[in-house]
């Protein structure tokens, strides 16, 4: 994948996170500096990176000074937070190794319908 592909479909996933998650912090109620956060590292878990469960909207705050730096309490609140079918669906692909490569058109497609659902 290109630069420009890897640019454009972090874009898209930001759009869709947002659009889902009413465009607030899902830790406090602020509307600006903010940020999609993933749950399992995109680093670490490349296959995951563009996958909607995989992120939700913290602002800036939120997602450096307490996401990253209080994880026990970061999980516990996360467990409270999100519905448990989508945490257990994100385990199950944490747990699995897909061999097939990233296909960008399919993830741009999978973007954008669900930014089109949620700005219904």
């Amino acid at each position: 994948m290109t630069k420009y592909q890897i640019k454009e479909l972090d874009k898209l996933l930001r759009e869709a996170c947002f659009a889902r998650d009413g465009h607030k912090c899902l830790k406090c109620p602020k509307t600006t500096t903010l940020a999609p956060s993933h749950i399992y590292p995109k680093g670490e878990y490349r296959k995951m990176r563009w996958d909607l469960d995989n992120v939700k909207t913290l602002c800036w705050r939120c997602h450096m000074q307490w996401w990253h730096k209080n994880p026990i309490e970061a999980w516990e609140w996360l467990r409270d937070t999100l519905e448990p079918e989508r945490l257990e669906r994100l385990k199950m692909r944490a747990q699995y190794i897909d061999p097939t490569s990233l296909d960008y058109n399919l993830i741009k497609l999978y973007l954008q319908k669900e930014i089109e659902k949620y700005e219904e």
